[in-house]
């Protein structure tokens, strides 16, 4: 074996074993991380629902296998068959009253992601959006000049509002436009009728969960 093959197979074997050991690192670091990560994945949940209704309200997820006579019982309920961006829905009440809808949607992009929460109202108009996370590369003009202006507009103005993308993160302004339109699709049972026995989301940091949040001290 000649001078040059004994330098490149010891250079080869060097490089394999800090790729290996890299590997094992990011491994190790993500099995440490990821139950922190998704606990306060939860907390940031827990802490923008407190802020659609408030923090007396109680927030009542619906459940994908529920049936007409739970629905009734309950008020807690998801139908779709495929749902591409809602990963959860709440239905918010103070004691027996029922308040309003909360959904949550998540997309993603070429230019980053987005998760966040829209509240609907029991008549099916828009209300505000709420941001538990945004990684878009647009992020200042997307909060500013489309989700800011939205938040800011009258009832009856949201919808034109939500449509208007041109804010200088048109392609994220879209997907959040795409989020809302399926939240409010999925809140007013426009969908089809067919309950899932399971969520057909397809988004591997965003797992079904089934809990119910109540801030009212007591409750």
């Amino acid at each position: 074996m000649n001078e040059f093959t004994k330098n490149l197979l010891k250079t080869s074997s060097v490089l394999m074993i800090i790729a290996g050991g890299a590997a094992l690192l990011v491994g190790a670091t993500n099995a440490l991380t990821a139950p922190v990560i998704e606990q306060n994945n939860i907390i940031k949940e827990k802490t923008m629902l407190s802020k659609v209704y408030g923090e007396t309200a109680d927030y009542l997820e619906w459940k994908s296998d529920s049936t007409d006579e739970e629905i009734k019982a309950d008020g807690v309920y998801l139908e779709s068959l495929s749902l591409k961006y809602v990963t959860k829905v709440w239905t918010a009440r103070n004691g027996s009253e029922d308040l309003g809808y909360v959904a949550r949607f998540y997309g993603k992009n070429g230019y980053g992601d987005v998760d966040m929460l829209v509240q609907v109202s029991l008549d099916g108009s828009l209300g505000n959006l709420f941001i538990i996370s945004d990684t878009m590369s647009y992020k200042a003009k997307l909060e500013s000049g489309y989700i800011d202006p939205y938040n800011a507009s009258e009832k009856d103005g949201k919808e034109a509002a939500l449509n208007d993308v041109k804010c200088g993160a048109t392609f994220a302004a879209k997907l959040v436009r795409n989020g809302v339109q399926e939240a409010l699709k999925v809140c007013t049972k426009t969908l089809s009728s067919t309950a899932l026995v399971s969520l057909d989301v397809s988004l591997s940091n965003h797992e079904e969960q089934t809990m119910t949040y109540t801030f009212a001290e007591g409750r």
